[in-house]
């Protein structure tokens, strides 16, 4: 007698742009036994930075191409799933990353189109001290919004940049907002792995499936700078910052004139910039690649350049190309 295989839960780990998602990712890879996981890692920019950077800490990732999978989600993430699902030895749980601006309450309805999977828990990051700030914000407020409604775990991320009192504040009007619902506050996304992993608590109430009122591909925008050049360490952060007001989001792998052999992760988020070095598995990196997301009217493309190029080591060779544009969509992250 045959008996049929146990369904394999597919947990989501959501968030806006620079919640802490990756960051989430690695700590789980770190802690515990992940050879057995299929790790999927969508990102709504061109370079799909995020993957490489759970692949430096030693995990698998499958990278979902296409844009914004809950806007595309009957290519790229279906083919993946099914793939996944024909891996022998069967992957004892699938964790995936959506980007940043994604809806997770409709790729949750993915893990019920078939008996292979289960779903788990749809785990929410934000960050602390921007929540707020995000959710008052005529563009991207809708976003951040059906991001939180959807959560069966909240993850109150970047509790260090608070004091308490203000951290109880702002979980205090979360709970007011959204209702009950298990949450967590961490400091760099670390949490206990088993609440991630965990089952969907069966009181929680179903996922909203209202659409978005606006299209990810007219909400957002992602432009990518790929170039040889070294970059001056002061004068990038001095870029950077000249550029935060223009965009949501900024990540990707630098080198500097100083440290030309060293490969160093560059993230700017509304919480700040933070430039650290790459771990030691990271590859060799023979390029600088720097992704950057926006929201709203996409700025002229000499504005996003003209600092990064003010930034570079003038006597470094220069076989660079630099690629823009808006991330298509089908159907219409």
């Amino acid at each position: 007698m045959v008996h049929p295989r146990p369904a394999i839960p597919l947990t989501i780990v959501a968030g806006y742009l620079g919640s802490g998602k990756t960051s989430l990712l690695n700590h789980i890879v770190a802690r515990c036994d992940t050879s057995r996981f299929a790790i999927l890692v969508n990102d709504f920019g061109k370079l799909n930075i995020d993957a490489e950077m759970i692949e430096m800490q030693g995990g698998r990732a499958y990278r979902l191409e296409s844009g914004c999978i809950c806007c595309n989600i009957g290519n790229s993430l279906i083919s993946t799933l099914l793939n996944v699902l024909r891996r022998e030895p069967r992957p004892e749980r699938i964790l995936l990353e959506s980007s940043g601006v994604a809806d997770p309450a409709r790729i949750a309805d993915v893990a019920r189109l078939s008996p292979s999977l289960r779903p788990g828990r749809v785990v929410v990051l934000v960050d602390s001290a921007q929540v707020r700030v995000r959710l008052a914000d005529t563009l991207v407020g809708e976003t951040v919004r059906k991001q939180i409604d959807a959560a069966d775990l909240l993850i109150l991320n970047k509790m260090d940049l608070l004091t308490d009192d203000d951290l109880a504040d702002v979980s205090d009007w979360l709970r007011l907002r959204f209702g009950e619902r298990p949450h967590l506050a961490a400091r760099h996304a670390r949490v206990p792995v088993a609440e991630v992993l965990a089952d969907p608590a069966a009181t929680l109430q179903g996922h909203s499936e209202e659409g978005l009122s606006k299209q990810h591909s007219e909400a957002f925008w992602s432009w990518s700078y790929e170039g040889d050049r070294l970059f001056r360490r002061r004068n990038l952060e001095e870029a950077l910052t000249e550029l935060a007001p223009l965009v949501e989001r900024a990540k990707g792998f630098v080198r500097f004139r100083d440290a030309p052999d060293r490969t160093m992760i560059v993230q700017l988020t509304g919480s700040g910039l933070s430039i650290a070095e790459a771990p030691q598995r990271a590859p060799e990196e023979t390029k600088c690649r720097i992704e950057f997301v926006g929201a709203g009217k996409k700025p002229d493309e000499t504005a996003l350049r003209r600092p990064i190029e003010r930034a570079r080591d003038v006597t470094s060779l220069d076989t660079e190309t630099v690629r823009c544009g808006r991330v298509p969509s089908v159907n219409d992250r």
